[in-house]
């Protein structure tokens, strides 16, 4: 069964089997994010999504290779979107076409120290960049499933901190964006990346991003 996301595979059936299917999670609870230049997961040596050394040594990297983590998310949401569709006379012979798909995931960090105000205001200055996603039930998402690249051509628009009055936790919300027809793709068995739950750089303790 092809795993890909590719319009020259052969069609295949879904299973939608209820007993078969997985818990996945229903919130993203961390997101880590990878400027676009830096060296993605491919599965060679010392590139292995799967292993906790190499996600530590991009975590702990000084260049473009750096992974950075956006942990302690509330409200890690990703809700359904509509494709951008042509139809009419902009699809030769009629009918409709899909074009692409926008995504989006929402969520506010909570918890902030006084050094996070300044890292968070850099992530304005970041560009593209890729990113993997960590559910609440402890699946890693990416964009290949057999090697863990990151989703690709990714904006994260950081947005203004919030005071929600007494009783409210303040937050600093943000945007998560990229537009692709292809879904994020859980990798492997959840219990391979446990790690991630609480994997930090090893010059950083208890920073927000």
């Amino acid at each position: 069964m092809s795993l890909t996301c590719s319009c020259d595979d052969a069609l295949e059936s879904p299973l939608n089997s209820k007993c078969d299917a997985p818990d996945f999670g229903n919130q993203i609870v961390r997101i880590f994010a990878q400027k676009m230049t830096g060296a993605d997961f491919d599965g060679t040596a010392g590139n292995t999504v799967s292993v906790e050394a190499d996600w530590q040594s991009r975590i702990n990297d000084d260049d473009d290779d750096r992974i950075v983590i956006l942990q302690n998310i509330s409200n890690g949401l990703m809700p359904a979107t509509e494709p951008n569709v042509e139809e009419g006379n902009a699809v030769p012979g009629g009918g409709k076409e899909v074009i692409d798909q926008p995504r989006t995931i929402t969520g506010e960090a909570k918890y902030l120290s006084i050094a996070d105000f300044g890292l968070w205001d850099k992530v304005n200055c970041w560009g593209s960049i890729r990113f993997w996603v960590l559910t609440n039930r402890g699946w890693l998402f990416a964009y290949d499933i057999t090697t863990g690249a990151g989703v690709p051509n990714a904006t994260l628009i950081k947005k203004s901190y919030a005071m929600g009055g007494i009783g409210v936790k303040n937050m600093l919300p943000f945007e998560l964006s990229w537009n692709d027809l292809c879904e994020m793709k859980p990798v492997t068995a959840s219990n391979t990346y446990t790690f991630l739950q609480t994997i930090q750089a090893s010059n950083v303790s208890g920073s927000s991003v």
